[in-house]
């Protein structure tokens, strides 16, 4: 992990088992839970990976499901191509879930 440079190994754990890699611990974002995920995948050949990585925000940039939910309806209302009020928006503990009827993917 300490040659990824999108990575700070601080709070990474990282064991081998019969070829089995587990990352454990925490990061401030996705971009650094992937580097850290693709530096393990290319630092050695194992057999398989548990990724046990947890992401945990900075205090200003957490936000409430309120916060995501008026995002999402912004982000659907800016797209032409997307019929917003045909979808509905519903935010539960951070996960998004888009319900509704569309004519194509």
């Amino acid at each position: 992990m300490k040659w990824e440079p999108s990575v700070s190994a601080a709070h990474i754990g990282v064991s081998v088992k019969d070829g089995i890699v587990t990352l454990s611990g925490h990061v401030p974002s996705y971009a650094e839970k992937y580097g850290a995920e693709r530096a393990a995948q290319a630092s050695c050949r194992h057999q398989g990976g548990r990724h046990e990585l947890d992401i945990k925000l900075p205090g200003s940039s957490q936000r409430t499901d309120e916060d995501i939910a008026a995002a999402a309806v912004s982000a659907l209302r800016s797209n032409l191509s997307i019929p917003a009020d045909k979808l509905k928006v519903t935010i539960t503990k951070g996960w998004v879930t888009l319900e509704g009827e569309v004519q194509w993917y």
